[in-house]
């Protein structure tokens, strides 16, 4: 870490900043706006500049914007562990989702209601 990066990065001022949020409305868009406001306006992790950079960065790579700009911030804070930390964390709480959502239509699927209910949630799935 160093000021090459051009990040306003304060270790230790700023202890009330923790997890961003329980959950984001808005898919990726409204994910990097939560990143924006907790990291830069918030924390004051990052420079608007550092960050909008790193945002174009991971917009012109192939795949999920929010996961990238989550997982090269996490580079740019400490190297390569805390990328993969981010990045990782950044997907778990999807994946347990996902698993309770699998797990409750594996033993519920002949119960009307519950079908229903799964069903609705297709939607938002695809």
């Amino acid at each position: 870490m160093g000021s090459h990066f051009g990040m306003a990065y304060q270790c230790g001022r700023q202890p009330e900043c923790g997890p961003t949020s329980d959950s984001t409305v808005g898919g990726p868009a409204g994910q990097i706006v939560v990143m924006h406001r907790e990291l830069v306006e918030r924390c004051r992790w990052f420079s608007q500049q550092r960050f909008l950079h790193a945002l174009n960065f991971c917009m012109i790579l192939p795949g999920p914007e929010a996961q990238q700009l989550a997982t090269y911030l996490g580079w740019l804070m400490h190297g390569t562990r805390s990328g993969v930390i981010a990045g990782s964390l950044f997907v778990i709480p999807s994946f347990f989702a996902m698993l309770f959502l699998a797990a409750a239509y594996a033993i519920f699927d002949d119960i009307a209601r519950a079908e229903g209910s799964l069903f609705g949630l297709q939607a938002a799935a695809t």
